[in-house]
């Protein structure tokens, strides 16, 4: 490629439209009701004019716009009798865009830029699409021989990425596109968008004869056949007597004016009347892979779906590795910050592109009584405060899980951070939504109460070895309150080891001013910083075991299902699985709440098993920095995305 960034945001910016999907202008299957419900599903539906009457194409324009208020484009056959006409009609009847084929738009090109259309012609040559740059298009369709009816000589795969060096307009793939896997490789070759043709004949909004319809989803690999490559007018359409007929009469060397008898108004006897023996059906080479009637909807969102995925792995790709190739990808595990990671308008992008995102913050909201929207989305003074933080985190991780599931991602554990550690244990199917919901809103709500505001802190240690602030505390400890701490001790002046996060980085947390004499302490034994942190009370500390209490009442009317996939609890460093007692889990979560969170021990052990991907779910990339320090520590090389 070259150099160019992988989106498509140039052609849906230029076209209006949702998602990079353009429906092929095909003669007589193209109708308004077609074009129309591809717009209307988010895509850019064309009208194909072909040989018809300026007439009926406005007749057609008007019926789609009752249909859909999206914009509709009209594809122009330039050798049409009508094809002035129709030049003209397309700008008095204020059309978006035009799709051009079978000649040179150029002399049309003034008139249309004058009155706003964006003009795609469809080419198969660098030539042509270069010509059609400096002639003022906005866009050109590559067009590659696997696509049906009138076709090149280039193939797709070899088109597309030429077209694409050649010209600095956004270059549209077309010809052999009939799945996500289509759609993700002609964006690799450097196409900003696609254009389909045969999986649209086969949509429930299409009007071509069912018969048309059934013998595109019957059609096996090898059924497309090309005929008049002697006349110098190759067409690519379905295997059946007529271009048996047709083969042999080229074979033979007859005319081309007996040839063209023969032709003549076939495809109108296959699309209208049904006639798929003696008419033209005409159909690309990824007929053998259309094999269902879907609406154009459900088309596009299928297609939509394995885009997103293929451009976040590219995204993921590029940001750690460059052009390196992808390394590991044994063992993958899905990672949930916690608070501190929260901003407005995290998970917006989820939020808009999909329903299931759409349900979490709804659900949420219905749950909680809290306008998550207007929480996460919009500048308020709660999504600070811990009692809010901690379900707008909650909301949004599991919300962006959801679309990224949807996408494609898989995984085969989990791991959070503080409350992240609730987004691991719904991951690992353990906790449902709705129970994750109840206990993060009321885990807020316990730890923002217990310790009044000003009595706690928390401060960040850098350049120390978790080793060596746990020796300093310790020592710290004993000699504050005569003896050391211990799970089972509780000492209200102790400052505990809060995060342990990466090699030389750990947040410490207790009484405010014990905290301020401990900060003095590390400095002393070597850290080359000491920070405290602006949060609202001494998370992770024993001042919040009254916290962690009232937790554990909610916690005891939770039913927990058996994890499916494993997750590394905070407290432990130990993994949590299928033969994890419910209970046991209910005692984990209560006893996080005033105790370290041991995330460097937990990324280590999950390194050491084998786990090389670890994709970070919700707002920013600070565990993907935290673990790359682990990884780095162990001389082990892992793939963060």
């Amino acid at each position: 490629m070259s150099g160019r960034k992988i989106s498509y945001e140039r052609v849906t910016e230029l076209l209006g439209i949702e998602y990079p999907i353009i429906q092929g202008g095909m003669a007589w299957v193209a109708d308004a009701n077609l074009a129309a419900h591809v717009s209307k599903a988010g895509g850019m539906g064309f009208i194909g004019a072909a040989n018809a009457p300026a007439e009926w194409v406005k007749e057609q324009i008007h019926i789609a716009r009752k249909i859909t208020d999206k914009p509709v484009g009209v594809n122009i056959m330039l050798l049409s009798d009508y094809a002035d006409e129709i030049a003209q009609l397309v700008i008095d009847e204020h059309i978006e865009a035009v799709t051009t084929g079978a000649g040179n738009p150029s002399k049309y090109m003034k008139a249309w830029k004058e009155a706003g259309i964006r003009v795609i012609p469809v080419v198969a040559s660098v030539a042509l699409a270069r010509m059609m740059e400096r002639a003022g298009a906005d866009a050109v369709v590559a067009e590659g021989m696997e696509s049906g009816g009138h076709i090149g000589e280039e193939t797709t795969m070899t088109l597309v990425p030429q077209v694409v060096d050649a010209v600095n307009i956004p270059v549209i793939a077309a010809g052999g596109i009939g799945d996500g896997r289509g759609v993700c490789a002609a964006f690799m070759l450097g196409a900003e968008a696609v254009q389909m043709g045969t999986r649209f004949v086969v949509a429930k909004e299409s009007n071509v004869h069912q018969n048309y319809k059934d013998r595109v989803i019957a059609a096996k690999d090898i059924d497309s056949v090309v005929t008049g490559r002697s006349t110098g007018h190759p067409v690519r359409s379905l295997r059946n007597s007529m271009t048996r007929e047709y083969l042999d009469m080229e074979k033979e060397g007859v005319e081309f004016e007996k040839l063209e008898r023969l032709t003549l108004g076939t495809l109108r006897k296959a699309v209208v009347d049904g006639d798929v023996k003696q008419g033209t059906v005409m159909a690309g080479q990824i007929a053998g892979l259309v094999n269902k009637e879907q609406t154009c909807e459900e088309i596009i969102k299928e297609l939509m779906k394995s885009l997103r995925y293929i451009i976040h792995i590219i995204s993921w790709h590029k940001t750690v590795y460059g052009n390196e190739d992808l390394k590991g990808m044994g063992k993958t595990v899905v990672m949930f910050p916690g608070q501190g990671s929260q901003r407005t308008g995290m998970g917006r992008e989820s939020y808009n592109s999909c329903t299931s995102s759409v349900k979490c913050f709804k659900k949420a909201g219905e749950l909680t009584g809290i306008n998550m929207e207007h929480l996460i989305f919009e500048e308020n003074d709660l999504l600070d405060k811990t009692e809010y933080t901690q379900i707008a985190l909650y909301v949004t991780e599991i919300a962006q899980l959801a679309d990224m599931v949807e996408q494609g991602l898989t995984y085969d554990a989990a791991i959070g951070l503080s409350l992240g550690e609730y987004s691991a244990l719904t991951a690992s199917g353990a906790l449902s939504y709705e129970d994750g919901v109840r206990l993060v809103r009321n885990r807020g709500i316990y730890m923002e109460q217990e310790v009044p505001a000003g009595i706690g802190a928390m401060a960040a240690v850098i350049g120390l070895t978790s080793d060596e602030v746990d020796s300093v505390l310790a020592k710290y400890n004993k000699d504050k309150s005569g003896n050391t701490e211990s799970d089972n001790d509780m000492y209200p002046d102790t400052v505990s080891a809060a995060n342990y996060n990466c090699p030389g980085q750990l947040v410490i947390s207790g009484k405010k001013e014990c905290v301020q004499e401990a900060m003095e302490v590390l400095k002393e034994a070597g850290a080359r910083r000491t920070l405290l942190l602006n949060v609202s009370g001494p998370f992770h500390s024993k001042l919040l075991k009254g916290a962690g209490d009232k937790l554990m009442k909610d916690l005891e009317k939770v039913t927990f299902d058996k994890v499916k996939y494993p997750y590394v609890a905070n407290c432990t460093a130990e993994y949590v699985d299928e033969n994890t007692s419910s209970g046991y889990i209910k005692e984990l979560l209560s006893k996080q709440v005033y105790s370290s969170v041991r995330f460097e021990q937990s990324v280590r052990k999950m390194i050491a098993d084998g786990y090389d991907t670890f994709v970070e779910v919700g707002p920013g990339k600070t565990l993907s920095g935290f673990v790359k320090k682990i990884a780095k520590s162990m001389e082990k090389e892992v793939v963060i995305k």
